[in-house]
C-alpha cells in the first residue's frame, strides 16, 4: 500500500487494485471490465467533484481491491441536503454518461455498463448511494428511529431481489453468478449493519 497525504486529504493506493484491473482486463473476453473500471472511477469522482461543490474536504481517497472509496470525516456536519447531493452524484454521472454514450454510439458496451452501474447504486440498500440519499432524505422529515426502521425493510427487500434475480439469471444460463454473488455480498454487508 502507498500512501501520501494532498492537502489535508490521506490517499492510498493499493497494489491489489492494480493486480485486479490487470486480472479483469487480462481476462476480459467481451471488453467489459475496461468500461467498468472506466465507470467506477467516474462515479466516485462524481462524489468527489460535489463534495468540493458542498466545501466539504476529503478524509481519505483509496483506491483498494474493492475499488475506489472517497470518505469524508465523520465529524463532519454537512446537512442532510448536501448528504443527498453528494451520494446522488456519483450514480448521475454514470447514468448521463450512459445516456451521452447512447446517443454518440447506440448499443455501446459503455453505455451498458455505466447504465448499470448508476442503476445498481441507486438501490435503497444501505451501504449503497441509494441507501443513502434515502437515508438523508428521510432525515429531512422523520425521526431517525424511523429512518432506521424504513433502511431495514427497504435493505433486506432489495437484497432479497437481488438474490433472486442472481438465482434466476444463473439458473437461465447455467454459468453466470456474477449477480447472485454480489446478492450475497450486499446480505453480508446487510448483516454487518443491522445493528447501525
Amino acid at each position: 500500500m502507498v500512501e501520501w497525504t494532498i492537502y489535508g486529504c490521506r490517499v492510498c493506493v493499493s497494489c491489489l487494485f492494480f493486480a485486479l484491473a490487470a486480472a479483469l482486463l487480462t481476462l476480459d473476453r467481451t471488453g467489459s471490465a475496461g468500461f467498468g473500471i472506466a465507470a467506477a472511477l467516474m462515479h466516485e469522482t462524481g462524489h468527489l467533484i460535489m463534495l468540493l461543490l458542498c466545501r466539504q474536504k476529503p478524509s481519505l481517497i483509496c483506491l483498494d481491491a474493492f475499488g475506489v472509496r472517497v470518505e469524508y470525516p465523520a465529524h463532519t456536519r454537512m446537512g442532510y441536503c448536501k448528504s443527498l447531493l453528494v451520494s446522488l452524484s456519483g450514480p448521475a454521472v454514470n447514468l448521463l454518461t450512459a445516456g451521452f454514450l447512447c446517443l454518440a454510439a447506440p448499443g455501446s458496451r459503455g453505455a451498458a455498463v455505466h447504465l448499470a452501474i448508476g442503476c445498481f447504486n441507486l438501490l435503497p440498500v444501505t451501504g449503497l448511494d441509494g441507501g443513502e440519499a434515502l437515508r438523508a432524505g428521510l432525515l429531512l422529515r422523520f425521526s431517525p428511529a424511523r429512518v432506521r426502521r424504513v433502511l431495514t425493510v427497504t435493505s433486506w427487500t432489495g437484497t432479497a431481489l437481488l438474490l433472486a434475480a442472481g438465482a434466476a439469471v444463473w439458473y437461465l444460463t447455467g454459468y453466470n453468478v456474477t449477480l447472485l454473488l454480489l446478492g450475497a455480498y450486499m446480505t453480508f454487508l446487510s448483516l454487518l449493519r443491522r445493528n447501525d
